[in-house]
Parts: C-alpha cells; sequence; structure tokens
C-alpha cells in the first residue's frame, strides 16, 4: 500500500464527530517483479465504471479506492482499512505497489481502462487520449490519497453572502471548518458571481514553529483568491471557447445516426462519420458540393429534399432505399428536418438515417436459427432476450443419427456431406415450424431448445410434436433418397424438462447463446438410450404432456452420471 503521513492521517481523523470526511486512495496494481500490472480489471472488484468504492483513475491498473462519507473517524479508518484488505485479497496475484510514483512501464503505453458502447465512456476515453498527450503517462500514473472535508454550513453562508476570505480562530465561530486545524484561512473561489468553491491554507510554518495566522495575511490571502478566481473565470472561457466545437465533433463522430447538413443554397456543410460509411463518402470531396451533383443516383432522395425547400416540414421515411456511391443497395430509416435562422427563416436541412442493412444482415443471418416469427418478436420486445446468464425452464431435444459412422465410412465424402445437409435441412425445417431454437449441430446431432429465448404456453410439448413430425418427415426424406442409392437414415430422440442456466457463453471475442447444466446432460442421456424409431422423454416432459398418447411407461434405466435410475417413457415412431 501507498505509504501514509500517519501524523496528518491522525490529525485528520481527530477532527470533530460532527464533520463528514471521506477518503480515495490511490495505488498501482504490479507484478510480482515490480513491474506495472497488464492484467484486466479483477472480475472479484465487479465492473470498475459501476462500482462506488473501487474504480480506476487514469489507466487500467490505477486502482483507486473510494469511501463514503462518516461522520465518525473511527468507522471511516475502519471502513478504509477493510475495503483496503478486501482489494489486496482479490487482486487475482497482482500486488498494490508501495510508492506514489510508478515503477518501470513495461512497454511504451500503460494500457488504459476499457470503454464501451456508450457515448459517455467513449468521450472517457477521450479524455484519457487528451490526458496521455498533454501530460505523459507517467506523469498520470502518479497515486496519491484524498482526504474530502465538507465545509460547515456557516462558514459557506460567510463566503457566499461576503465574497470575501475569512480567519478561522476558534473552533466555535464558525461550527469548525469539519477539519482538525483551528487557525486557518478560506477564501470563496468566484466563477459568474457565484461561489464554485473555496481555497483553504492552515498551519502558517516558520522556523520558530507553527504561528497564528494575522489580518495583514487574511489580506494577502484574499487578495490572491480573487487573482485565483479571475484566473479560472478566464480559463474556463478559453475552454469553452475550444471545447465546444470539439466536443460537438465528438460526439456526432461517436453515435451512430448518419448526419448531414445542407445549406439553404444546397451546398452540403457537414458529413460525421457514420454517414461517410453508409454512402461511401470521402467528406473533403463532398463538403461544399451540391447535394444534386452528391446523390445523382437517389432521385427519391433528391425529390425529399426538394420538398423540404419548398414545404420545410419534418419527413420521416422508414426502410428508405438508396444507393451509395459504389451503386450498391442500402436501406435506411430517413429523418430530414428544416433548419431555420434567428429570424425563422429556412437556413437548410438536416439528413438524419440508421443504416439497415447490418440490422437486415443480423436478421437473416438469426433466421437461420431461429424460427422466424421468433426472431420478429425479439426485434420487437427487446426485453423478452437479456445479456448475460441466467435460470430458466427449458425443454431440450436431442435428435441422433443413428450408425452414422458406419455408414459414411461406405460413401464417399461428397454424397455424406451433401446427405447430412439435406437431412439437416428438413429436420430444422420442422424445428422452426414448431418455433424452436437451433442451439447447435454437434456433428451429426441436433441440440433443440424450446423455452429460451422466449418461453411458450407448452413448450415440453411443443417439443414432442416436433420429434414425432421429424420421424414422418424422415420416412418421406429416406422415401426419396433411396432411388439415389442413399442408405436409410435412422435417428433417435432424447427429451428433457427442468431448470438450467442460459445466456451468452465463451469470451470477448466469440460467445454463443446457449443452456448449460445437469439437465441438458440428462437430455443428452435419454437420446443415447433412445433406439432408431423411438422418442424417450424424462418424467418432467411426461407430466406436462396435453397427448400422452403412444408413450409407454418404461423400467427406471441406469444413466452415465446419474446416481440413481431414471424413470422413462417411450414412443416408437414404428408403431
Amino acid at each position: 500500500m501507498v505509504a501514509i503521513n500517519q501524523k496528518k492521517l491522525n490529525q485528520f481523523l481527530a477532527s470533530d464527530r460532527v464533520s463528514f470526511k471521506g477518503v480515495e486512495k490511490e495505488n498501482l496494481r504490479s507484478d510480482k517483479n515490480g513491474r506495472i500490472s497488464n492484467k484486466r480489471f479483477p472480475e472479484a472488484l465487479g465492473v470498475h465504471n459501476f462500482n462506488s468504492f473501487v474504480t480506476l483513475d487514469y489507466s487500467e491498473p490505477h486502482l483507486e479506492i473510494v469511501t463514503p462519507t462518516f461522520q465518525d473517524n473511527s468507522k471511516l479508518y475502519a471502513f478504509l482499512g477493510e475495503l483496503h484488505a478486501y482489494v489486496e485479497q482479490n487482486l487475482e496475484g497482482d500486488l498494490l505497489w508501495n510508492y506514489s510514483m510508478p515503477p518501470k512501464f513495461k512497454g511504451k503505453f500503460i494500457k488504459l481502462p476499457p470503454y464501451g458502447k456508450s457515448n459517455k465512456t467513449k468521450l472517457a476515453h477521450l479524455y484519457r487520449l487528451g490526458l496521455r498527450n498533454r501530460y505523459g503517462d507517467k506523469m498520470q500514473s502518479t497515486a496519491g490519497i484524498h482526504f474530502n472535508i465538507s465545509f460547515s454550513d456557516s462558514v459557506l453562508k460567510e463566503l457566499n453572502t461576503n465574497m470575501t476570505s475569512v480567519l478561522v480562530e476558534e473552533v466555535k465561530k464558525y461550527e469548525l471548518l469539519k477539519f482538525a486545524e483551528k487557525n486557518s484561512l478560506v477564501g470563496p473561489l468566484i466563477s459568474e458571481n457565484d461561489l464554485r468553491g473555496a481555497i483553504i491554507i492552515a498551519n502558517k510554518e516558520s522556523i520558530s514553529g507553527i504561528n497564528r495566522y494575522t489580518k495583514e495575511d487574511l489580506r494577502l490571502f484574499d487578495s490572491l483568491t480573487k487573482k485565483v478566481s479571475l484566473a479560472y473565470e478566464n480559463i474556463k472561457l478559453i475552454d469553452s471557447l475550444k471545447n465546444s466545437t470539439k466536443l460537438v465533433d465528438n460526439i456526432m463522430s461517436s453515435i451512430t445516426t448518419g448526419i448531414i447538413k445542407i445549406d439553404v443554397l444546397g451546398e452540403i456543410e457537414y458529413v460525421n462519420d457514420s454517414a461517410e460509411k453508409v454512402f461511401g463518402f470521402n467528406t473533403e470531396e463532398v463538403l461544399h458540393n451540391h447535394y444534386m451533383a452528391i446523390f445523382i443516383e437517389n432521385n427519391d432522395l433528391i425529390s425529399l429534399i426538394e420538398k423540404i425547400e419548398t414545404d420545410p416540414k419534418v419527413v420521416y421515411e422508414n426502410n428508405f432505399k438508396i444507393k451509395d456511391l459504389n451503386s450498391e443497395d442500402r436501406e435506411i430509416n430517413l429523418t430530414l428536418s428544416p433548419v431555420f435562422d434567428e429570424n425563422n427563416e429556412f437556413s437548410g436541412l438536416v439528413l438524419a438515417f440508421e443504416d439497415l442493412s447490418n440490422v437486415n444482415k443480423i436478421k437473416s443471418t438469426f433466421k437461420k436459427y431461429v424460427s422466424e416469427n421468433i426472431v420478429d418478436e425479439l426485434l420487437n420486445t427487446e426485453q423478452s432476450l437479456e445479456l448475460g446468464g441466467g435460470k430458466n425452464k427449458v425443454c431440450m431435444l436431442f435428435c441422433d443419427i443413428r450408425g452414422f459412422t458406419a455408414m459414411s465410412e461406405r460413401m464417399n465424402p461428397e454424397d455424406v456431406v451433401s446427405l447430412l445437409n439435406n437431412y439437416f435441412q428438413a429436420m430444422i425445417d420442422v424445428v422452426f415450424e414448431n418455433n424452436g431454437t437451433l442451439d447447435k449441430i454437434i456433428g451429426d446431432e441436433l441440440m433443440v431448445l424450446y423455452g429460451v429465448p422466449i418461453e411458450s404456453e407448452n413448450d415440453p410439448q411443443k417439443a414432442v410434436n416436433t420429434a414425432k413430425e421429424m420421424f414422418v418427415k424422415l420416412e418421406e426424406f429416406n422415401r426419396n433418397n433411396s432411388s439415389k442409392g442413399y442408405p436409410e437414415i435412422k435417428v433417435g430422440i432424447g427429451i428433457n424438462y427442468g431448470e438450467v442456466i442460459s445466456g451468452n457463453i465463451g469470451s470477448d471475442r466469440q460467445m454463443n447463446y446457449t443452456v448449460i447444466g445437469d439437465n441438458v446432460n440428462l437430455a443428452a442421456r435419454l437420446c443415447s438410450h433412445a433406439k432408431p424409431g423411438q422418442i424417450v422423454i424424462s418424467k418432467s416432459v411426461f407430466e406436462r404432456l396435453d397427448d400422452k398418447s403412444g408413450f409407454k411407461s418404461m423400467n427406471p434405466i441406469e444413466l452415465k452420471g446419474k446416481s440413481k435410475k431414471v424413470q422413462n417413457w417411450i414412443f416408437d415412431a414404428k408403431n
């Protein structure tokens, strides 16, 4: 841990019991060789953007421990100690660097924190990059301790009323400044004629020791605070001028909505990054050119712009078709909004649009895994599909080809692949007709889910209906293939219903929406027990069937991974 000035800490903790105090303590994570750690933020400490007590300062290894405010000093110290100990216990092999100055860097740059898709996190990342360019990683990696101290209402009232510095000579006069020093100078930081903060100095040190502040000290200090306030005001004005344009550009560049601004003469004034990507623009080439020349292949778009120019009203167009500069077709949701000047005169218009190409591509791909009506429902009700893992009641169907290895050895590879593709096409059609979700294809085995991502009224019955229809479809499939000299395909099916963990499983690079748990394994074991032409179901499935006809109760069976024999019911498609 960072070395602490114990004397100063004790002074801080010795202050009055009615004060509000907090501590922010920074530390760099290092490896056991004394180099800055290159590991990600420890998982045990949560997500740093949403953790109120343990977060990041400048960089990925730059931990910041933050306490809440306390009136009782001992509770503050105890909380800080417990929080610090918890962090040290969950560093995943790392250590807390013992000094404020950073150790040697392993590479050229220190790793900055990851950022998400929100504009807030992107702007935070841009801010860190600005600090890197301005001050450098080494300077920004300096760690320290911040003591947060509240002012008493009486002092704030004095500063806000008189807008002048005060000399605190006694504890009782201003109910203490919520810190220990009794002889202090407090000056207001003024901006736009409002109190924005305060400057505090305490402990007038000299060769002879600590002396008391005088009226002359107060006069000089007051002059200093006024100059600081003026400098602060000037900096704010300069920064606001510099940052206003940058902020707008950063925001416009980070959003996914395409933006094009056209002036009253029809010339393009502004194009953001998303608009560049959709149309294939080179911004420098299109700026200050007339929109008719740029949108020469988009007559419908030109007509809409002309309509706005003659009748300035907002126009919305969903699923609007355009051509990019490569003459490729794209689909967008388009909004055209007129712009007016201070005299309410028409001064141009703004095109705002969302590219639907990727959405349609994803939608099309998604429909290869789940039925079309499920895709539409998910897109219309996003809350039905939650990110991350959770417990759900799910019905799982496994369908496996019997004797596939021996069959494939007698066929050439091209015929094997062709036969399998046609078989899977036939079986998956049945799955989608019954609103099932194709989880995965494992060799010659299908894994199908009912109940996720959307739960229906009776998922076990739908799974059984699917299995029965698979056998009907398979009989037709084999009949058509026999004329081609292909062997007959035989399958066994196992179905189980129960609680599983469902969600996105994998890594940041690749995820797979699936289910895991003992009930999944049981469904697979029931499938392995099924003979060709059989559907083997568990008790949890049988009890929920509306139509139990054709199923026979069998003797409990021993299955791998199960300590007790499993009750089962069998449907024989041959009968």
